[in-house]
């Protein structure tokens, strides 16, 4: 998926013009009738095996090699489980992927429910999309870039500096 923004003006005043190429299909919600047997095509046993080889036969989770495994799909992109680029699978335990499956929806909107209430507009959250795209495209670890921001976000010194260059901007005329 590729995404981008052209921007004509200040973020979030409907300055910012968003696009996805190739979204249409990510995350469509699926049926559970019938998934099953697709399950047990040839053609998704292969891709799950290549999936659980890359993984080292891990939970990406808890790192346990012990317990049954599963093959977690990230998000869909195709119409059959084994059309899916290989950075949407990950191997998980039964115990994880039982917890990603019954947490997964509820988290999302409550993410949603929190980007709304800090005041973030439809062109802050296609900027946000789009800096985690291209943290993907360079292969970061975006759970340790996640993990550093919530500890820059959570200083005192972060928050002030925030405030002094909100109150800069928005009176520009007051000089320290």
């Amino acid at each position: 998926m590729r995404c981008g923004w052209v921007r004509s003006g200040p973020v979030g005043y409907g300055a910012v013009r968003f696009f996805i190429q190739g979204g249409d299909e990510v995350n469509k919600p699926r049926s559970h009738s019938g998934y099953s047997e697709k399950l047990k095509d040839p053609r998704w046993q292969k891709k799950r095996l290549e999936i659980l080889e890359r993984d080292g036969w891990t939970c990406k989770v808890c790192h346990d090699k012990k317990s049954t495994l599963h093959v977690h799909h990230l998000w869909y992109e195709g119409k059959e489980p084994w059309e899916v680029l290989q950075d949407s699978l990950l191997t998980l335990c039964e115990s994880c992927h039982e917890e990603e499956t019954a947490t997964r929806i509820e988290l999302e909107r409550g993410l949603l429910s929190t980007l709304k209430h800090a005041g973030l507009m439809g062109g802050d959250i296609a900027e946000l999309d789009c800096l985690i795209e291209n943290l993907k495209e360079f292969k970061r670890d975006i759970p340790g870039v996640l993990w550093n921001l919530s500890i820059l976000v959570g200083t005192d010194s972060f928050w002030e500096e925030l405030s002094q260059r909100s109150h800069k901007e928005t009176h520009p005329e007051v000089d320290d």
